[in-house]
């Protein structure tokens, strides 16, 4: 029953109004969970809207915030496969992602808040973990050493080859 527009006493003796233009808006998600009671309680009092995490919104969040367009559309893509996968556990928000603002920063955003969640998400599925994992790792693969320490790591493979490119023995002159 709507009380708004009613007075009524309150703890401390006084009384208010609730204004019937008042409209609160709550946001919760899968992971909020926890205290069924109260939880039931609220879910009973208040309509319940979906609203979904938008690409287009963390694609001007993140532009906004100055990432190079390159790395918007990596990470948004990310974004994106993770809402289309099936379980809604693993489907991420805006404010993961609002600081991946150059390479660094969305590789610490994977090691220290995506990989975390999502192993916690993931702990009764294991080929979904994997492929959350793999898709990262397509859109952010793995650092490639730059060429000079390439070409001292192919030189030391040589030396250690020996000559005509045979393995070294142990012991040889």
């Amino acid at each position: 029953m709507d009380k708004r527009g009613q007075r009524f006493t309150v703890a401390s003796g006084g009384t208010m109004l609730v204004p019937r233009n008042l409209v609160v808006l709550a946001t919760m998600n899968p992971w909020d969970k926890g205290v069924d009671e109260l939880d039931v309680a609220l879910e009973r009092r208040f309509a319940q809207i979906d609203v979904p995490p938008s690409a287009e919104r963390l694609r001007d969040l993140l532009a906004e915030r100055g990432a190079a367009s390159e790395l918007i559309d990596r990470v948004v893509g990310f974004f994106q496969a993770v809402q289309r996968e099936s379980d809604e556990m693993v489907r991420l928000g805006h404010a993961y992602f609002i600081n991946c603002v150059d390479e660094s920063s969305a590789r610490r955003a994977w090691d220290y808040r995506l990989l975390p969640f999502f192993k916690k998400a993931c702990r009764l599925d294991g080929a979904l973990l994997e492929r959350i994992t793999r898709t990262w790792a397509r859109a952010f693969p793995a650092d490639v050493p730059p060429p000079a320490e390439q070409n001292a790591a192919e030189a030391t493979t040589e030396e250690e080859q020996g000559d005509a490119g045979q393995p070294a023995r142990e012991g040889a002159t």
